[in-house]
């Protein structure tokens, strides 16, 4: 290997950025390690900043890093989440909650929309509550390839409550049985 003839990966020049659920009015899972994910130029030391912790890594060769915050106590209190990199760029975001994250999969019926489905009460009594009810949604946008990929992409970002007609219809009925027995954002 001491030839030259090996190919070695260049250093990458990136903006900052912040993995896609990591936006406005974001829900962090409680109680456990929340791992926190982006992209910077190779070698910047990017820290995220979040309920009175701060934690630091550095790009790797191919500008990606990733930070894990100690578990988190549930709160529906609105914080601001920072990204900070070394070299001067800062993303914040803001409304950031913590409670229960859950993943939903699945086929078309996952995507049938709660205003226009049999929980159409549900969602309509949620939407026009006089307070804003700590349960939201993401929803990444669709797309497809040969080969897995490590970024995803969300038009909408993280969805209120106040928009609850737009939910998938069995992720809300689900979200709200949790948030009727847990009692924090889901």
């Amino acid at each position: 290997a001491g030839n030259g003839a090996g190919v070695s990966a260049q250093p990458v020049t990136l903006p900052l950025e912040v993995a896609a659920p990591f936006a406005d009015n974001m829900i962090l899972q409680r109680e456990m390690t929340v791992p926190v994910w982006g992209w910077a130029s190779t070698g910047t030391e990017v820290t995220v900043a979040f309920a009175g912790q701060e934690k630091t890594a550095k790009a790797d060769l191919h500008g990606r890093w990733m930070v894990k915050l100690d578990p988190l106590k549930a709160s529906a209190k609105g914080r601001a989440f920072t990204v900070t990199a070394s070299c001067g760029e800062s993303i914040t975001r803001t409304g950031a909650l913590v409670g229960e994250v859950w993943f939903a999969s699945g086929q078309s019926n996952m995507e049938w929309i709660a205003g226009k489905s049999l929980c159409g009460t549900l969602a309509g009594t949620i939407a026009r509550s006089k307070e804003e009810l700590p349960i939201r949604e993401f929803y990444t946008d669709r797309g497809s390839s040969v080969f897995p990929q490590s970024r995803v992409t969300s038009e909408e970002g993280w969805k209120s409550s106040k928009e609850a007609r737009n939910f998938s219809a069995l992720c809300l009925s689900f979200a709200w049985s949790l948030y009727e027995e847990l009692k924090v954002p889901i």
